[in-house]
């Protein structure tokens, strides 16, 4: 099997370093031949010099943003397999292995697992349950779970590994609601999640497939987090206009998120403790109308 591990970058020369480091300090399995192509999506820091320690296949991106740089490097690629991690993570001593385990049979299209955080400082109490996800903690449980409609939670876009011939047919990453520079939409993940099961892919997620990813103390704090919803928000608004609603809806805002937001003062007054979950219902609510109705990309 031949494995492509496609990584975008952009100006994390630092982070980069320990991303490779993890990538080259195990050796795969003998029936697993790895690759490693880095995208350069218009570095202004050391990452081009960086990069020329290592064996890895460079690909420079101009155009801005991180779903453009993934399918560039994407673009480049041959292998069977094509795996995309970020360049604030670093693999776990496993990962090649699971990876080789699971496509050793036919059975499976794509495979993914959970995030493990690596923080610069520890993170607040306040970061529970759903807000670990928008600073990048993830994991769905200690057992294999099959990706489909009943799945509780994502495909986790920056620990993905997809068998070419899928990724071939369902297409690339949608360049119209990936982050770009300080917009810190999240929809290309989740768009193509959606594709993989419309097109009747089969995945699993593996507990064992892990990454560490960085997490800055930038990313924790509550301003953070309204950005990041906001723009997520964004993204499903677009996703939204561009595809159509499969829900009723109202003045095209669908009506469960008009519910959502006309309890959020209500519950916000009977629970206070979850005031500030309350305010990001407000947030993703604001996000979800500007992308429905009047962001457009440049």
């Amino acid at each position: 099997m031949n494995l492509d591990v496609v990584i975008p970058t952009y100006n994390r020369a630092n982070l980069l370093i320990k991303a490779l480091d993890s990538l080259f300090r195990l050796t795969p399995p003998a029936d697993l031949q790895v690759t490693i192509i880095v995208v350069d999506n218009n570095s202004t820091d050391e990452t081009a010099q960086v990069l020329r320690r290592y064996a890895v296949r460079y690909v420079f991106e101009p155009k801005a943003g991180r779903s453009n740089a993934l399918n560039a490097g994407i673009a480049k690629s041959s292998g069977e397999l094509v795996a995309m991690i970020d360049d604030d993570e670093e693999i776990a001593d496993s990962w090649y292995r699971k990876i080789a385990d699971a496509f050793r049979e036919p059975g499976f299209d794509f495979i993914g697992g959970p995030y493990e955080p690596k923080f610069e400082v520890p993170p607040p109490k306040w970061l529970t349950g759903n807000l670990r996800g928008a600073v990048g903690w993830m994991d769905f449980g200690d057992r294999p779970l099959p990706y489909d409609h009943d799945f509780p939670g994502l495909l986790l876009g920056g620990n993905v590994v997809i068998r070419r011939g899928m990724l071939e047919r369902v297409g690339l990453y949608n360049t119209s609601i990936g982050r770009t520079g300080k917009r810190l939409m999240t929809g290309e993940d989740d768009d193509m999640y959606a594709r993989l099961l419309s097109a009747g892919a089969r995945g699993m997620y593996f507990p064992e497939l892990v990454v560490y990813h960085w997490i800055p103390s930038s990313r924790l704090s509550k301003g953070y987090l309204r950005r990041w919803t906001f723009w997520a928000g964004v993204s499903e608004g677009i996703r939204e206009r561009l595809k159509g609603s499969s829900v009723p809806t109202i003045l095209g805002i669908p009506r469960y998120r008009c519910g959502k937001i006309a309890r959020a003062p209500f519950n916000a007054l009977r629970k206070p403790e979850t005031t500030f979950n309350q305010e990001l219902t407000l947030w993703s609510f604001a996000g979800f109308v500007y992308g429905r109705h009047y962001h457009r990309n440049s």
